[in-house]
């Protein structure tokens, strides 16, 4: 009887843990006429630029899901612009690990040095709230509760992964997360697709505006305050007595 006990207390501490873990997101709201497009990867900054352009030109916002290990100094202007262009960055791990396959301390080496290269690159902290596993692939037990320690509750994966714009089109719908790469053919796509999508009355907005997340957080350093005493009007001396 007293191995039964055990045997069931085992059981379900796992299930009770399953509630306290990320939340795994693959569309949003089917009655509201907005989408999101994801952006995964972000190796090719020609192509990265190129839609970086595109999405300026259509006025519309995207989330760029990128490995740590793509990101690099000498490309800081095209990160900081995505950033101040209203763009989302969330993490896809450092080394587009297959998380439903490695340890917890893995799971978080490979978000945290995501983080950390990013920063690096930007020049000041940015607040990464949204996290994509590569491939998509989830062990609900496994990786949720290590992502979750991690600092993110919320796992984006998607609905809509078409680089024909035509059969793109006729899948997506309210709600729908679509995937691309900054390959060449998806940029393509996007060209095509984008002022479509636009013309049946879609709404391009980040994950974290399609569901309601709180925004991440690009903490850029703030200038020095004015020294009070440099706003003081200087006193001119009393003129010399013959």
């Amino acid at each position: 009887m007293k191995k039964l006990i055990a045997w069931l207390i085992l059981l379900f501490i796992p299930l009770a843990s399953v509630a306290e873990t990320a939340d795994v997101y693959r569309s949003g709201d089917p009655t509201v006429s907005k989408i999101a497009i994801t952006v995964d990867d972000c190796r090719n900054m020609t192509v990265f630029e190129g839609m970086l352009n595109l999405f300026k030109e259509e006025g519309i916002h995207a989330t760029f899901f990128v490995v740590g290990n793509a990101l690099q100094e000498k490309d800081r202007a095209l990160w900081q612009r995505a950033v101040a262009e209203g763009h989302e960055i969330g993490n896809h791990t450092f080394g587009h690990a297959d998380l439903s396959r490695t340890t917890r301390r893995t799971i978080l080496s490979q978000l945290h040095r995501t983080e950390a290269a990013l920063d690096l690159v930007l020049g000041y902290h940015y607040q990464m709230r949204v996290m994509r596993p590569p491939y998509g692939h989830i062990a609900v037990r496994g990786t949720l509760g290590p992502v979750l320690d991690a600092g993110y509750s919320h796992v984006i994966l998607w609905s809509v992964s078409q680089t024909d714009p035509e059969i793109a089109l006729k899948k997506i719908k309210n709600g729908s997360i679509c995937l691309y790469h900054t390959n060449t053919k998806d940029l393509r796509c996007l060209k095509e697709l984008i002022p479509r999508l636009k013309a049946e009355g879609y709404e391009m907005v980040t994950v974290s505006e399609l569901f309601g997340f709180e925004p991440p957080g690009p903490i850029a350093p703030t200038p020095d305050p004015p020294d009070p005493a440099s706003s003081l009007p200087t006193a001119t001396p009393e003129a010399a007595k013959p």
